[in-house]
């Protein structure tokens, strides 16, 4: 009796013992489970900071080599805005690239303005990609324009460009900016956008006078009219510009002493009349190819000027 509790005991304390074993190495294998996602935190944190030195470094690089050809990469940012992600990125990387030009800025120079204009959603996508310091320049902008891009197909931006007109009480100089912007996502030449802009005026006489003074460049006309704000003509002024524009380049329906070559018509134009074309050397009345209009019972009535029964 006395064995069996003794065995008892020690299958209790043997369970007992095998139970604190299997705590103690659950326990130990969810404390390495703990430590290996504090180590992948750390990794993380460690790449983040990384990141963080490459870029400062290159901003600093950046300045050493403006100061270094005497332009503050500070001064050079006043002359682009931040971006926000909000509108096209694609024509924001285009006055990047124009900037770079102008100031004869390096690689590093610009990736570090690239950087440092960027803010909200741009500047989240900047910093959750990986070597941003060390990527190629091109291939940044071209990931950054298919990010932020427009939309936009060719024929909506073509047809966005040429719906913009310089509105009255407006400056002739936000309307040219504006149109110059659009123009930038087409492939216009100069020569060609002058044109357009020139269209856009809804002044006849002002846009008559640019058109007669034949400018070449988008910065003559910005000097031609750069302090005119486009005032809203009165109701007379609108009647009268109205029948122009309703008149500009009609001739006249009724011309004195001119006849058709098309129906013999006395008032008109072969090139005006709006009666089928007759074939050469058939009957100016009817058409016909067999009698000339001498023949031709429908020119009976020739002596009455008030009508004409001719239907060539």
């Amino acid at each position: 009796m006395l064995s069996g509790r003794f065995d008892r005991r020690v299958n209790n304390y043997n369970n007992f013992r095998s139970a604190e074993f299997t705590l103690e190495a659950s326990l130990k294998e969810k404390e390495m489970e703990l430590l290996k996602k504090e180590n992948e935190l750390l990794k993380r944190e460690q790449e983040l900071l990384r990141k963080e030195n490459q870029m400062l470094r290159s901003v600093d690089c950046a300045a050493e080599q403006s100061a270094a050809a005497g332009i503050s990469l500070s001064l050079v940012s006043n002359f682009i805005s931040n971006y926000d992600g909000k509108t096209d990125g694609t024509f924001w990387v285009t006055q990047l690239r124009d900037i770079q030009k102008t100031y004869m800025l390096s690689d590093n120079m610009l990736r570090a303005l690239f950087a440092t204009k960027l803010i909200g959603r741009a500047q989240v996508w900047l910093h959750s990609r990986r070597n941003t310091s060390e990527e190629n320049l091109d291939e940044l902008f071209q990931q950054f324009c298919l990010m932020f891009g427009t939309k936009e197909t060719k024929l909506e931006l073509r047809r966005n460009f040429e719906r913009r007109k310089w509105s009255y009480g407006e400056h002739f100089t936000d309307y040219c900016n504006d149109k110059i912007m659009l123009a930038s996502k087409l492939s216009l030449d100069e020569d060609e956008l002058v044109e357009y802009i020139v269209d856009g005026i809804p002044n006849i006489q002002i846009r008559m006078q640019m058109s007669l003074q034949q400018h070449t460049s988008t910065d003559d006309l910005l000097k031609s009219l750069a302090n005119v704000k486009l005032s809203k003509p009165s109701t007379a002024q609108q009647t009268t510009q109205k029948n122009k524009e309703n008149t500009e380049g009609k001739q006249p329906t009724t011309r004195v002493g001119v006849r058709c070559y098309n129906c013999n018509s006395v008032g008109h134009y072969a090139a005006d009349c709006s009666k089928p074309r007759r074939q050469p050397g058939t009957c100016y009345a009817c058409g016909s190819e067999e009698h000339m209009v001498s023949d031709c019972e429908l020119n009976k009535k020739k002596n009455d000027e008030k009508m004409n029964h001719y239907n060539a």
